[in-house]
């Protein structure tokens, strides 16, 4: 009897060491809401599960979402990623805190949105995708990646788009839309009409908000995340202010 109670004692300290790994309450990257079906796979775990509200991300570890699902993650100083169905993000390098900003994200496919606050000090965003990298600092941009092309709309501060192929790079900056292709191919961005505006924020609203206050309940419907709203965390397009003040870069070829 004396051996059982030692050997449940030793299994309960294993799981109270390990469980603040995967949910610890200063997390550099969290989930905060998923709606449908969103997997996680946590390194060096080659297995893909369900993924969880509050559930930490570090490096090396992969989130992805199916058919109608949407997920939210939230850095510590509550900049956001929202992720639209379809969607696979690998977490290459993460490193964020007061001091140092740094993230490299890889995705394969999907539909991205990224709303990150004002940096002070040194930073590093990227995001790699087959055809392009994007790289921010203090923006609100979106990413639509294929195997075959990348397409990115800012609509707020500024993003380095890059074709890797070429290396050819443009400073895409407020309400400016451009494209990089497999073939090395990459267009000037260009400013949207208003119609082609509305096309490319459409389905956004409602699926993240411009401020993380809790997560959105484990099991809530796609559908409510994106078009109940009466939700917490619907809002209306509206991009962060946090950016009023930067300069925006002149739109051309970065040498």
């Amino acid at each position: 009897m004396n051996m059982i109670k030692t050997i449940l004692i030793a299994i309960g300290i294993a799981v109270v060491l390990i469980a603040p790994a995967s949910y610890a309450q200063d997390a550099s990257l969290k989930i905060a809401g998923v709606g449908g079906s969103v997997l996680v796979k946590i390194a060096p775990s080659a297995d893909w599960v369900d993924a969880k509200p509050g559930q930490a991300l570090n490096p090396k570890d992969a989130i992805k979402t199916g058919e109608n699902s949407t997920a939210m993650l939230v850095f510590s100083d509550m900049s956001t990623l929202a992720l639209k169905p379809n969607t696979e993000i690998i977490i290459d390098d993460l490193v964020w805190n007061s001091k140092v900003k740094k993230a490299g994200l890889n995705m394969p496919a999907g539909a991205l949105r990224a709303v990150l606050k004002k940096i002070d000090g040194p930073s590093d965003f990227k995001v790699k995708t087959p055809t392009a990298i994007c790289g921010a600092r203090g923006t609100v941009f979106y990413i639509i990646a294929s195997a075959t092309e990348t397409r990115v709309f800012v609509t707020e501060g500024s993003i380095d788009f890059t074709n890797p192929v070429t290396n050819n790079t443009y400073v895409v900056v407020r309400d400016m839309m451009a494209i990089s292709e497999l073939s090395g191919t990459i267009t000037e961005p260009r400013e949207l009409t208003g119609d082609e505006r509305t096309q490319a924020l459409a389905g956004w609203t409602g699926v993240i908000a411009e401020t993380y206050t809790e997560p959105v309940p484990q099991n809530t419907p796609a559908e409510d995340l994106t078009n109940n709203p009466d939700n917490q965390h619907a809002t209306k397009e509206n991009p962060a202010t946090e950016n009023k003040d930067q300069e925006e870069k002149p739109i051309s070829p970065v040498q």
